[in-house]
């Protein structure tokens, strides 16, 4: 009798177990989708921020070729300069340098412009990804568990 008591006893453990157990199953959907949401943003983020810098290091190369240009076109005056026959020429291909330099000056100033910003976003690029790594690791757990 003691016996069956004993294995009663046990069977009652058992089914609370069980109960316990469902009860898990039943919630661990919508605890790894709360673990997966910030998972997913954190790596949005990141490749978010790695598209600006490789689009922002591709305008700083046409920007670069822009400056070479102009370099280009600077060398070309300075020797045209040299060579004006008249006044209004000269004056023509002064105007021309000024131009230049202008133009020379803002692709530099843009240029500094996105360096600082991709120097920014470099910066935070290891901040994320150890972020990034951690929120999988914790969505990799609990799914584990789960």
């Amino acid at each position: 009798m003691l016996e069956v008591i004993a294995k009663f006893i046990r069977l009652e453990e058992l089914e609370e177990t069980l109960v316990e157990r469902q009860s898990a199953i039943d919630v661990a959907p919508e605890r790894l989708a709360a673990l997966e949401e910030p998972k997913n943003a954190l790596t949005k983020e990141l490749l978010e921020t790695k598209a600006r810098l490789l689009a922002n290091t591709l305008l700083l190369k046409s920007l670069e070729t822009d400056l070479l240009k102009l370099k280009e076109l600077k060398d070309g005056n300075s020797v045209r300069l040299t060579r004006a026959t008249t006044d209004k020429t000269y004056k023509a291909i002064l105007k021309e340098g000024d131009t230049i330099k202008e133009k020379t000056k803002e692709k530099e100033d843009n240029s500094l412009e996105l360096m600082s910003l991709n120097d920014a976003m470099n910066a935070t690029l290891p901040d994320l990804e150890a972020k990034l790594a951690e929120a999988t690791f914790l969505f990799e757990r609990e799914k584990f568990k789960v």
